[in-house]
């Protein structure tokens, strides 16, 4: 019979202390160590984060690698490869950021199609 650490919980509110964040750590290791395929779908979910960030250009001609922020820019030293920070233009225009990206949606917001509801851009949700 499988057992695993248990993880522990914070009430809403409450201060989470270090000793919480060590049994979670540990709650999620003794998960991994059995053998689930947690692993794999961790990696997949940073992975799909990441996914496709930037739009294809207005011709259709250059089509961003999916695994562009893995294949390229997550390599790149900010501070001695000037010009290449990324997406050069605003987001949702041609090689733009993509807001279909979980991260662009987050960093930019989305607006519902329908108007119910939506994702306001992260400056507005910092100033709240």
């Amino acid at each position: 019979m499988l057992s695993f650490q248990k993880a522990p919980t914070v009430e809403r509110g409450q201060k989470i202390t270090s000793q919480q964040f060590r049994k979670l750590a540990g709650a999620f290791n003794s998960r991994l160590k059995a053998g689930f395929d947690c692993d794999f779908r961790i990696a997949w979910a940073d992975f799909n984060l990441w996914r496709q960030p930037r739009n294809p250009s207005e011709d259709g001609f250059e089509f961003p690698s999916q695994s562009e922020f893995y294949d390229i820019f997550q390599s790149l030293e900010p501070e001695t490869n000037e010009g290449t920070t990324w997406p050069t233009l605003g987001p949702g225009l041609p090689t733009g950021m993509n807001l279909a990206s979980p991260l662009g949606q987050f960093v930019f917001g989305i607006e519902d199609p329908q108007g119910v509801a939506g994702l306001s851009s992260e400056d507005v949700r910092l100033n709240f």
